[in-house]
């Protein structure tokens, strides 16, 4: 296991591979990341809207799993 940090809120977190340094998110700052981003192109381009609700879907899977675990 890999530790890494959080870049927005520096919690400490790890995993089995450490992600890019501009994908190192914990799962709560995944999620408000990806709400500000469906917020942003709500007016504009529809398919990156599209892109980014599929990613903020995930990021939301990803936290209820690990709110799960603990």
């Amino acid at each position: 296991m890999t530790k890494w940090k959080c870049t927005i809120c520096w919690r400490q977190m790890q995993t089995d591979v450490k992600p890019g340094l501009i994908e190192r998110l914990c799962p709560d700052c995944k999620v408000s990341h990806w709400q500000k981003v469906v917020a942003i192109y709500q007016t504009g381009d529809t398919e990156r809207l599209a892109e980014a609700k599929k990613k903020l879907s995930a990021a939301v899977t990803a936290l209820k799993k690990t709110q799960e675990v603990t």
